[in-house]
């Protein structure tokens, strides 16, 4: 029997938070969110936000092929509720096979953000 491939185009992942503290960063990390667009896995980490600063996301990239990417793009939005207060993106360069790269995305007016949803935009 053949196993069906998956044919998303995009993985979006979603990473919410019950209530975030001013001076205190989110963790999420004990909930690792992944999606995998090609042997390339996305998870997101801590979402730290702080009105009237902004909103950090962390994420990861893990390259599970054999393939040496030389650049990928993540991009994010971050949400407040329903409603679109912010975005970013990153790049990791030169993502190896069986490697990880890591990076943050920061957007200035999302500080009142609770919510991060991205995806790996370009590979």
């Amino acid at each position: 029997m053949v196993k069906p491939r998956n044919l998303w185009p995009v993985f979006v992942l979603c990473a919410t938070a019950a209530a975030i503290a001013q001076d205190r960063p989110l963790d999420l990390n004990r909930e690792r969110l992944e999606g995998d667009r090609g042997g390339l896995v996305l998870t997101l980490g801590r979402l730290a936000t702080k009105p009237n600063v902004g909103a950090n996301q962390i994420i990861s990239v893990e390259n599970r092929t054999s393939r040496i990417f030389a650049r990928i793009e993540v991009e994010c939005g971050f949400y407040a509720g329903d409603k679109l207060v912010g975005n970013g993106n990153a790049i990791i360069s030169a993502l190896q096979p069986g490697s990880t790269g890591h990076s943050n995305m920061f957007s200035s007016s999302a500080g009142d953000a609770d919510t991060a949803k991205c995806r790996i935009s370009s590979q």
